[in-house]
């Protein structure tokens, strides 16, 4: 009789309202230094998706389009936004990977199609990106890019598998902080505001066309 009077007692710390409620505003008063190791994540990966060969596209784009694509921005900007929550809370309520949660409601063959195109993806990508790292670095040195792809893998792996990320955690926190250049590069290249921002609310569809033609 304990035993079943012990579990049909509601436990407090969930069950009351007002203990709940305590319990979220606890978490939403986070000391400042506490904020850092709570964050860090997320602003970390957001970062990381300005890859080296993201930020060549970005930079190509801008230089042939000019402003015309702007408006993809708006378009683009909720659909990121839903795509990153949704993924932080299949995470937080399943405390699972995707590929298991795949594998558990598509089937096996599903998971291991998903699978194979995310590595796909994501060699295409590393690929991609090692070639940029070398060819600053050679553009840097004045030597052949080719000569720097094999180091700079070389320096990835060796990180990525040897290093523990809480230590490298804080130092790609510090570095996120120099993607804050895009933001004064953007005032330093004295953009026309008023076009920059027309065409982004009304973008002009004769351009768009041209440059599809």
């Amino acid at each position: 009789m304990s035993r079943i009077r012990q579990r049909a007692t509601p436990d407090p710390a969930v069950d009351s309202d007002g203990d709940a409620l305590e319990a979220i505003a606890a978490e939403k008063h986070l000391p400042l230094r506490e904020i850092p190791r709570v964050v860090g994540p997320g602003i970390i990966t957001g970062g990381a998706d300005n890859d080296p060969a993201g930020v060549v596209t970005y930079s190509l784009v801008g230089a042939q389009n000019g402003y015309s694509l702007n408006f993809v921005m708006l378009l683009a900007t909720p659909l990121l936004i839903g795509v990153q929550q949704m993924a932080a809370r299949i995470g937080s309520v399943t405390k699972t990977d995707l590929a298991s949660l795949i594998r558990t409601h598509y089937g096996r063959n599903i998971m291991l199609a998903v699978v194979a195109a995310t590595a796909i993806a994501n060699i295409l990508t590393i690929s991609a990106d090692l070639v940029m790292v070398a060819a600053v670095i050679g553009m840097l040195t004045g030597a052949g890019y080719v000569y720097f792809v094999v180091p700079a893998a070389a320096v990835m792996a060796y990180v990525a598998i040897f290093l523990d990320y809480r230590t490298v955690r804080k130092y790609l926190l510090w570095l996120v902080i120099v993607f804050a250049a895009y933001i004064v590069a953007a005032f330093l290249a004295r953009p026309h505001w008023s076009s920059a921002l027309i065409q982004t609310v009304a973008p002009h569809m004769s351009v768009l066309l041209a440059d599809a033609g």
